[in-house]
């Protein structure tokens, strides 16, 4: 992915711009960006980053997650997405799918299992705030970074290895 990335880089003006933006953010935010894998589970694997610092636990996250929203489904049918999942039954069974991306319907059900607020940010956009339902101290806020235009999430880390 960085060979294509420099490729684009040396081709497009806008390209560029889009990488000094980001570059610039970052400087000044002191994080780093773990490499997650880009196969459909990169929330689930960002999200076991955060979680226990390896993206290794996606697939119990996204069993666990899915058997929450399972046992709570008069809590989650109301928000599925009726353009992409035909009914309750099918947006439970695709998203069981090792591969599946998830949506934010996924986003809150993990904030509330996990009791931990979600921060979802973005490339020159505000950061988008998913609240558990139980109130808890910031110190163990999750923090996630969705690039919009290819789709996929990483961790964000605080430089010194701090979330």
């Amino acid at each position: 992915p960085i060979e294509e990335d420099v490729e684009k880089y040396k081709e497009d003006t806008s390209f560029k711009l889009s990488y000094l933006t980001k570059f610039k953010t970052l400087c000044t935010l002191s994080v780093r960006i773990p490499q997650i894998e880009s196969d459909g589970n990169c929330y689930f694997r960002a999200l076991s980053d955060q979680i226990s610092g390896s993206e290794e636990g996606h697939r119990i996250l996204r069993i666990l997650i899915l058997d929450f929203i399972s046992d709570n489904r008069e809590l989650f049918e109301p928000f599925i997405d009726h353009e992409y999942f035909s009914s309750w039954n099918d947006f439970v069974f695709k998203m069981r799918q090792d591969g599946t991306f998830a949506d934010g319907t996924i986003i809150v059900a993990s904030a509330t299992l996990l009791r931990r607020e979600i921060i979802i940010h973005q490339n020159e956009q505000r950061p988008v705030l998913f609240k558990a339902s139980f109130s808890m101290s910031n110190s163990n806020q999750i923090h996630l970074l969705y690039d919009s235009k290819n789709l996929h999430y990483n961790s964000l880390w605080q430089a010194d290895g701090n979330k």
